[in-house]
């Protein structure tokens, strides 16, 4: 089904590049219904640009361009802690919604965290992103908080932390 899908490790200018035409893409469209379009530039500029990732990558994030055939169509950013893999990002494009790509990507994470023995994955969701709460409840994901994250634009923006474990007695 996902024969032409390919998961790039993004380690060079042109692939953060491509991730970050992703990001100003990806992020307008699926926030811009609940959140303020001032933050969604900030969030953007702040985390997803090529010196914000380039930075990060120095601090462990590892960054994975998903390509169908030569197209970006999505990417995922995620960092190992500890006994934890968290989940930073993960986007696709609108027209690839629907086709299977999240569980695709959900089952690449899975063999990352086997791969580094981790425990539990980690990740953040804005509290109104429901169909994104969805998917992560289906995939076995529980509501471990609910926090008010205050960005240095000036949103405060309502946030789940979900939380799965893993591992070797765990099904996925």
């Amino acid at each position: 089904m996902h024969n032409n899908i390919k998961i790039v490790k993004a380690t060079l200018s042109n692939q953060l590049e491509a991730i970050a035409a992703l990001a100003n893409e990806i992020i307008p469209q699926h926030y811009g219904s609940f959140l303020p379009m001032q933050h969604i530039r900030f969030f953007i500029d702040t985390y997803q640009s090529v010196p914000a990732m380039e930075e990060q990558l120095l601090q462990g994030v590892v960054y994975y361009l998903i390509k169908d055939s030569d197209n970006n169509i999505a990417y995922l950013g995620i960092e190992h802690k500890d006994t934890t893999l968290i989940l930073s990002k993960i986007y696709v494009l609108n027209e690839y919604r629907g086709r299977g790509i999240g569980r695709f990507l959900m089952q690449f994470l899975y063999q990352r965290a086997a791969a580094l023995k981790v425990t539990k994955i980690e990740l953040y969701v804005v509290t109104e992103n429901s169909r994104a709460v969805h998917f992560y409840l289906k995939e076995g994901f529980i509501i471990s908080e609910t926090i008010d994250k205050a960005y240095k634009s000036g949103t405060t923006v309502k946030e789940y932390r979900l939380t799965k474990r893993v591992g070797q007695a765990t099904n996925h």
